[in-house]
């Protein structure tokens, strides 16, 4: 070993001669100093006193005329010993620095320096070339106002040497002075024999097992190894004590493991259970394994980070293990899954759960030989296994916890066989974090079905994940190919054996999508791990150090987190060209449409468009889009927005970042059905506004005010009631949807309201009754209604009938934000004595129906106030008063016959265009510019037909207006059309 080191300039020729005696007795002295330090002896010691400007820098002199670097730090404000000390600056805050380099593995040294600091900031820095850089910690020796700080440095064997630079380090905003900064080389070999650890060096147990029970675990030993696996019962448990110091304990043991590689050589993986009223390091049962099994300290930083984050995980660290006295070398520690892991977790007692994997051990017995089927062919392991409890007897004994151990055995099955959303099954914050762990870590291990332990939480009624078994004697489980598990969602394409791990009964639901991927990118931020990671860099340093002692070339790969953190922020980030596409759609209104596809891996939250993030056009909609499934159409929304620009604004949850997608200038490609989505696999369950009869196939509305801002949906085959004083407020785009009959029955002095505080609620729409299933609404009132829009689904009317049969009797549609108040189309329809009025463009759109409209009273509205495409309707008596254009409007071979019909203070009267055949007896025009017109509008059709009789008309600017080939028959008068 050599320390960088700068020689003293020679004295000028003129005081050689009086220097020269002093210069032979130096050399002397320096020629008898050993260049490697006597063990035992202080090797380097600077105390700050003397300082040497040189050709690179100023510099401490130590002992042994040894440079420490940063003499500019020298200050005379305060001293332990001498006059000086350091002093680093805000600006420089490095100060006393020693490099040692060539460095022998094995060679040990401990490294002190006193600190002056009330607020005990400053630091003892180590930073060897092989690991990550570590701190001092306080020895609690102390001197006036000085503290020692202290380490220890170990070479490590698999190191082959190297180098470390030491030096004191200003941490915070005060000034720390430091002095008589010292390394010491410890005597002694390093490294003793295999397995015979120092006394003190780590816990040893000492389990004694007599001659007979211990022929019994070697005879079940080479029994599992012939078969290939373990395969343990009740009977395989032998008697043995447990000695720790003078603790001596009664214990029982078994072999535990499944494959073989828990038997190897004599490092047998053994689960221990202490008797009852007793218990080791706080535990009850616990199993000790080689550490390869969980791949040494992967697993131990795995427990660790859960840990941290308040996550579950059973106790894991490492002990030396004998038996009868015989040293087997270095085991990890498990501790099993009992109540005390609970409370060293501090929750709330509840009930563990797993699956049984009894049958997955016995398939895999059976199949080990000859030609067996494919692992997806034997699905049946996973589906078939039972739910258990640990400690089982416990459970059964205690009323409380039987009754929860139900409750959660319900929401596992749930779970497996995907029955209920993420969200009513688990503590979806606890369970995002848990996967961005796993994730981070490569521990994927512990996703796998036959290792998930998941704890009942009594308190909120959920599921919690309990983290262990992450890894194999192999590592990481690689046959996961993307660089996280949440990447694109695509458990749709799993094989069986992949759903097994039930990734996708997460994924499925998009409150935890928000909360994992939140979960990840906060996780995998340097800004997060490396403070972590350096937090346990010295327990990390001291295992892999006891390890080293068995296993001499083994070295934790402390850059693998750092490595796959980097990969998942590599593909978080969408790409600017190809993970969002956005297509120009049409205009609607003051407002322009846009189709926005999502190919990114990771659901994209959309802003809206414009030139520049600072300046945007808001979409109307709040719109979080799914991720893109592999080998499956992307996912798709139609937005508006008030205005353009050449980009889509768009941010991947948890991200600050906005991203942007350039817009191409025409629509998208293909449709999107989007109503299966909305009614596959729903079930109707009651709730705060209606209750769900089974029985009787009925649902019914509750009385009250209810302000909803999720969707109401019914599918086919009940009947929805409701009664006078229940008022439906729908907001944030909430839609009312029914497949089955309606019948409301409101009052004239209680009336039912279904209306929208904030003018985003879409309505109610019933589509497509059975023949005979008349819908009835009674004095029902319709306010404040948008249409349906619902990715790509649009329909025109706040009120949309669709092939059904339905009454409308006393009813009111006032102030709805839609192209029609009411729309039927191709159905049967009764309006009585309704009122329509404030309405944004047509009142009454009647699409290829049957119908009749009596006594209904029209006005203020800004397009047609009854508008009919197609079929037949009788208007036995109507008034319309303030239309924005036609009173009554007949087109594509409609065949209407009207009575007693007023219109008032409109643009134009009665309209018959495209082959429509329209009777009038009894009109009254009063103030309107156009009163009768006759034409042919869309060249697939031929001119129209109308019969006038009775006619009133005051104040009408033109009478009629016909077009070449129309007919108009005024008071039995023909007349003929003019151009």
């Amino acid at each position: 070993m050599i320390i960088r080191d700068q020689r003293r300039r020679l004295p000028s020729y003129r005081f050689l001669m009086v220097l020269l005696p002093l210069a032979v007795t130096g050399i002397v002295i320096f020629l008898l100093t050993p260049s490697t330090p006597e063990d035992g002896f202080v090797s380097f010691f600077c105390d700050a006193e003397t300082v040497r400007e040189r050709q690179n820098g100023t510099f401490f002199i130590g002992n042994n005329v040894t440079s420490f670097g940063e003499g500019m730090h020298q200050s005379q404000v305060k001293s332990r010993s001498g006059k000086s000390s350091c002093l680093p600056t805000e600006k420089i805050p490095y100060g006393m620095t020693l490099i040692l380099k060539d460095l022998v593995p094995g060679e040990r040294y401990e490294i002190s320096v006193w600190r002056n600091n009330a607020r005990n900031e400053g630091e003892l820095m180590i930073d060897p070339s092989w690991s990550n850089p570590y701190s001092g910690k306080v020895s609690g020796t102390s001197d006036g106002e000085w503290d020692e700080l202290i380490s220890t440095l170990e070479v490590p064997y698999h190191s082959k040497g190297g180098e470390v630079k030491i030096y004191v380090f200003r941490s915070g905003k005060t000034n720390a002075f430091f002095d008589d900064l010292k390394v010491t080389k410890i005597p002694g070999n390093t490294r003793p024999e295999m397995a015979l650890l120092p006394t003190g060096s780590v816990r040893t147990l000492n389990l004694v097992i007599e001659e007979y029970p211990y022929r019994k675990l070697e005879t079940k030993c080479n029994e599992a190894m012939r078969r290939g696996l373990l395969v343990t019962g009740k009977d395989d448990w032998v008697k043995a004590r447990l000695e720790e110091d003078k603790d001596n304990l009664k214990v029982k043991v078994r072999l535990k493991g499944n494959w073989t590689d828990h038997l190897m050589g004599d490092k047998w993986s053994l689960l221990i259970s202490v008797a009852e009223g007793l218990e080791w390091n706080g535990m009850t049962t616990f199993s000790v394994q080689h550490p390869a099994t969980r791949s040494y300290l992967d697993e131990w930083f795995f427990h660790q980070w859960l840990l941290n984050e308040g996550l579950m995980t059973p106790r894991y660290d490492f002990i030396q293990l004998k038996i009868n006295g015989e040293s087997k070398g270095i085991f990890a520690y498990e501790e099993h899954f009992a109540k005390q892991l609970l409370e060293s977790n501090e929750p709330r007692q509840g009930p563990v759960l797993k699956f049984v994997e009894d049958g997955l051990w016995e398939a895999e017995e059976k199949y080990s030989s000859g030609n067996y089927p494919d692992i997806e062919d034997r699905i049946h392991r996973f589906i078939a296994p039972e739910i258990d409890p640990f400690e089982e007897g416990e459970i059964l004994r205690d009323g409380v916890l039987n009754r929860q151990f139900r409750i959660a055995r319900d929401l596992m099955h749930a779970y497996k066989h995907d029955l209920k959303p993420a969200s009513e099954i688990f503590n979806l914050n606890k369970v995002a974090r848990y996967y961005a762990i796993v994730d981070i870590c490569k521990a994927q291990h512990a996703f796998i079905w036959h290792n998930q332990r998941l704890y009942y939480n009594p308190i909120f009624s959920r599921m919690e994940p309990i983290g262990f078994n992450g890894y194999t004697s192999e590592g990481s489980l690689n046959w996961i190919k993307s660089p996280f598990i949440g990447y694109a969602q695509n458990f749709r394409y799993m094989a069986p054996s992949y759903k097994a791990m039930m990734f996708e009964r997460l994924f499925n639901d998009p409150d935890f999508v928000a909360s994992y991927v939140q979960a990840l990118e906060y996780f995998s931020s340097e800004d997060y791990l490396i403070p972590f990671l350096e937090a346990l860099a010295d327990e990390v340093n001291n295992r892999e150090r006891l390890i080293q002692r068995e296993w001499m070339d083994y070295q934790y790969d402390r850059d693998m987190i750092l490595s796959e953190a980097k990969k998942i922020r590599m593909v978080l980030f969408p790409l600017r060209k190809n993970s969002v596409k956005a297509y120009l759609g049409k205009v609607k209104g003051d407002k322009r449409e846009y189709q926005v596809y999502n190919y990114h891996c990771l659901p994209v939250h959309l802003l809206g468009v414009g030139d520049s993030p600072d300046r945007l056009f808001a979409f109307t909609k709040d719109t979080l889009l799914p991720s893109y499934a592999n080998d499956f159409p992307p996912e798709m929304i139609k937005l508006q927005a008030p205005g353009t620009g050449e980009n889509v604004y768009f941010e991947v949850p948890g991200f600050d970042t906005i991203f942007s997608a350039k817009i191409l200038p025409w629509e998208a490609p293909g449709l999107i059905t989007p109503e299966q989505k909305l009614f596959s696999g729903l079930e109707l369950k009651s709730n705060d506004w209606y209750e769900v009869n089974e029985d009787l196939k009925e649902v019914k509305f509750r009385r009250g005010i209810f302000q909803i801002a999720e969707d109401i949906l019914f599918p086919k085959g009940y009947i929805i009631r409701a009664d006078g004083g229940t008022e439906i407020d729908l907001i944030e785009g909430a839609k009312f949807i029914s497949k089955s009959r309606i019948l409301f029955n409101g009052l004239e002095s209680s009336p039912i309201i279904i209306r929208s505080s904030d003018s985003t609620g879409m309505g109610l729409d019933l589509l497509q009754l059975p023949n005979g299933q008349k819908s009835e609404f009674h004095f029902v009132f319709f306010e404040g209604l948008r249409s349906l829009s619902y990715k790509g689904w649009e329909l025109t009317g706040a009120v949309t009938v669709y092939e059904a049969e339905v009454l409308f009797h006393n009813c009111r549609f006032v102030n709805n934000h839609s192209e029609d108040a009411l729309n039927t189309i191709r159905s049967v329809y009764t309006l009585s004595n309704c009122y329509f009025g404030y309405t944004s463009s047509d009142a009454f759109d009647a699409d290829f129906c049957t119908g009749t409209v009596d006594n209904c009273y029209f006005s203020h509205t800004n397009n047609d106030a009854m508008d009919f495409s197609g079929g037949t309707v009788l208007v036995p008596s109507a008034y319309v008063e303030h239309a924005g254009d036609k009173g009554i409007s007949f087109g594509e071979e409609s065949k209407g016959t009207v009575f007693n019909v007023e219109i008032k203070n409109s643009r134009r009267g009665i309209a018959s265009k495209d082959l429509s055949q329209v009777k009038v007896e009894n009109i009254t025009l009063e103030n309107v510019k156009e009163g009768l017109l006759v034409y042919q509008k869309k060249p697939e059709y031929g001119p129209g037909s109308l019969e006038v009789h009775a006619i009133k008309h005051t104040n009408v600017e033109r009478l009629y207006r016909l077009q070449t080939g129309s007919k108009l028959v005024l008071e039995n008068e023909e007349i003929e059309g003019n151009r």
